[in-house]
């Protein structure tokens, strides 16, 4: 077991829910930039739909058949079970801020790719503790798989690691 509470990186059993990833036509290094370009804004929206509480937008950057693993809200093997899932959760909090960074984004054809992301959230829970608010910072990294839907990417496997979470 890890130090995230036995949540390891994406493997052959995350793979296999998502299919092969080796599947889809080879694309030229134009076609990756602009995917990359694209993956990033879709992640960038994931994050901030995820704090402004704006869940239409949220479910917009979710395949329907997501693959979500994360380690206070659960694992759930569809977007809507992830979506009720994470507005309990976030309902529940006063405030969030979560930041993602530094991606690495692995363009494996035109409908598919991944991705690795490094997380500092901040959240303070309903209520202070002693007239004082009471900030929990968590680090980690999310890992991410994407599919083109319609045109669209969207994050069809998502799975964080929690590298610290505290005060």
């Amino acid at each position: 077991m890890d130090r995230a509470g036995g949540f390891y990186p994406l493997g052959r059993e995350f793979e296999s829910l998502q299919g092969d990833v080796s599947k889809g036509p080879v694309v030229d290094d134009v076609e990756r930039l602009l995917a990359i370009e694209d993956i990033c804004a879709l992640k960038a929206r994931y994050f901030r739909c995820m704090d402004e509480r704006d869940w239409d937008g949220l479910a917009a950057t979710m395949a329907p058949d997501l693959a979500f693993e994360h380690p206070t809200i659960g694992r759930h093997a569809s977007a809507a079970a992830a979506l009720e899932a994470v507005k309990e959760r976030l309902c529940s909090l006063a405030f969030t801020v979560h930041q993602g960074g530094m991606p690495e984004i692995d363009v494996h054809s035109s409908e598919q790719a991944s991705g690795i992301w490094s997380l500092h959230s901040v959240v303070m829970p309903q209520g202070a503790a002693g007239g004082r608010p009471a900030l929990i910072h968590g680090y980690g990294r999310y890992f991410d798989e994407y599919r083109r839907i319609d045109g669209e990417w969207r994050i069809s496997g998502l799975r964080l690691v929690h590298l610290y979470k505290g005060p």
